[in-house]
């Protein structure tokens, strides 16, 4: 595992060039965490970003990051499933995008696929999803089944998840 850092200023008409930069390295990589701190300092505030990431193999220039590999779940999942997939997949979105998280620390594509095979999501199919222990689903599973009942895809308990929030 390695780390690499990234300075985005907060103001000025630079500063997309940097996120840029950030995204690009991102996207280019498995990284398995990343930790930011904003460094409050009046014009000249910036944003730390740490990148932990896993060093990829092969390609020309020595990023073949995992978005190569991805797989391509409207081939892997019959038609039905896929549907469901996708309606996990924006419900996963919308909840990472409410929190501010990227929404791989919810779940994972394959886990939203594993999902999509089951015939109803509930409480005990999140539970068996490994990564998704108790306090994930404390914070994110009642959200998550309550989109996913909204759309016809999802048995919501009565009590249980979440209830704690």
């Amino acid at each position: 595992m390695q780390y690499k850092s990234f300075i985005v200023p907060v103001f000025g008409e630079a500063t997309s060039g940097f996120e840029d930069e950030l995204n690009a390295f991102l996207r280019g990589h498995r990284v398995l965490s990343v930790h930011r701190e904003l460094v409050p300092r009046g014009e000249q505030s910036f944003w730390c970003f740490s990148v932990e990431f896993l060093e990829s193999k092969g390609g020309a220039d020595g990023v073949a990051g995992h978005r190569g590999n991805r797989s391509d779940y409207r081939e892997l999942l019959p038609p039905e499933e896929f549907a469901r997939f996708r309606i996990m997949r924006d419900a996963r979105k919308q909840l990472a995008e409410a929190d501010g998280v990227p929404p791989y620390a919810i779940l994972l594509d394959a886990n939203l696929a594993e999902l999509a095979k089951l015939p109803v999501v509930d409480e005990a199919a999140l539970r068996k999803i490994k990564g998704f222990g108790e306090k994930k689903l404390t914070r994110w599973g009642r959200r998550f089944l309550e989109f996913l009942a909204l759309a016809g895809q999802a048995s919501i308990p009565d009590a249980g998840v979440g209830e704690d929030e």
